[in-house]
């Protein structure tokens, strides 16, 4: 386990390279992205250009991009090795709630009731963005957006995760069983066979994608307001979820009972990630301290 002060100021995004290597993070009223060795806690990069504060941020799937909504109507593109922006995305009306890029390495950003997609994500300067290439009406807020390993596009809307091939067809949606609560993180089995949902609220719960109608496992016990990250180990047989209480729970994904309970002692926790081998996680505190520990 390393634990470091990279911030004086809430974190506000934590994000791990695909390799793991990197750790990106954003924090408080701050327009930069910073990049860390996730192994060290020594910084890499900052990487800077915006014009409003950073909120999410994700990294591409060869790890050659970081891409960071802002509080403004624009999102930026970096290149990891130079630092230099390489993208500026105009979202129409304003207001990014979360971005994430596809298996291909398209950009998708979530907006109030539709999300917006940039084949490639290059181009537009800071007196004119760049604008989307395609939208799909995700037909509510979407709080966030993604794609499974295999590219299936994914929404969370209204506390509802919809999981779908083609985003401009209805699917079915799987809902927080426990009662409404908006969706903070999801995650998938490599076989994409189970879906974590880890919400705004003290629960989780694991759905089998199988059979939509089957009764969800409910994951029960942390104790602070909301779950704040969740994620799968390699084997698919144990959840892993990060609470705002602090601490980090592994659960049986079958039966939900809890395995495991760490406590880092950071008090309460802000943003939570996963590497995407399933085998790291990140956790950032209100006070702007991270934690980066093996799962093993």
């Amino acid at each position: 386990m390393r634990t470091w002060q990279p911030h004086t100021q809430r974190l506000s995004a934590l994000a791990f390279s695909p390799d793991g290597r990197l750790l990106a993070t954003t924090a408080g009223q701050s327009k930069l992205v910073w990049l860390w060795d996730a192994a060290t806690g020594a910084p890499v990069r900052k990487l800077s250009g915006g014009e409003f504060p950073a909120r999410a941020v994700c990294f591409s799937p060869d790890g050659k991009r970081v891409a960071a909504m802002q509080a403004g109507p624009d999102v930026r593109v970096w290149e990891v090795e130079t630092g230099k922006v390489v993208g500026v995305l105009a979202v129409e009306g304003g207001g990014p709630k979360s971005l994430a890029f596809a298996p291909a390495g398209a950009l998708i950003v979530a907006r109030w009731g539709a999300a917006f997609v940039w084949t490639d994500p290059v181009g537009g300067s800071p007196t004119a963005p760049r604008p989307h290439d395609d939208v799909v009406h995700t037909g509510g807020a979407a709080e966030r957006v993604g794609c499974t390993p295999t590219g299936r596009f994914v929404w969370a809307r209204q506390g509802i995760v919809t999981v779908s091939a083609d985003p401009g067809r209805p699917a079915p949606g799987f809902a927080n069983p426990v009662g409404w609560a908006a969706v903070n993180d999801f995650a998938f089995t490599r076989d994409e066979t189970r879906l974590a949902v880890a919400y705004q609220s003290r629960t989780a719960a694991v759905f089998d994608l199988t059979d939509p109608s089957a009764r969800p496992v409910v994951l029960s016990g942390h104790k602070g307001q909301q779950v704040r990250a969740i994620g799968f180990t390699p084997d698919g047989r144990t959840v892993v979820t990060v609470g705002n209480d602090g601490t980090g729970r592994f659960w049986d994904a079958a039966t939900g009972s809890v395995l495991r309970v760490f406590d880092w002692g950071l008090g309460v926790l802000a943003e939570a990630a996963f590497a995407p081998d399933g085998l790291t996680c990140a956790a950032g505190s209100a006070k702007g301290k991270v934690v980066v520990w093996d799962l093993d």
